[in-house]
């Protein structure tokens, strides 16, 4: 089981990730019904797994809507 800061710092990278390669989905993140973790400090490791598969289930889907991985 992943540590809140690993699952904070995987939330990062994956942020990083799509603004980098897929910038087209920034507009999505923001309407990801959970905050982003730095602006909750009060958020469980059940409230980041949730918004990091969002983020991954986001990017996943336009990856294979889209032809790349």
């Amino acid at each position: 089981m992943k540590t809140e800061q690993e699952l904070r710092n995987d939330i990062i990278t994956l942020i990083i990730k799509i603004t980098s390669r897929y910038p087209e989905l920034l507009k999505y993140i923001s309407k990801l019904p959970v905050s982003k973790p730095e602006q909750d400090p009060e958020m469980t490791i059940k409230d980041l797994k949730q918004h990091y598969n969002s983020l991954q289930d986001i990017l996943k889907k336009y990856a294979l809507a889209h032809g790349s991985i």
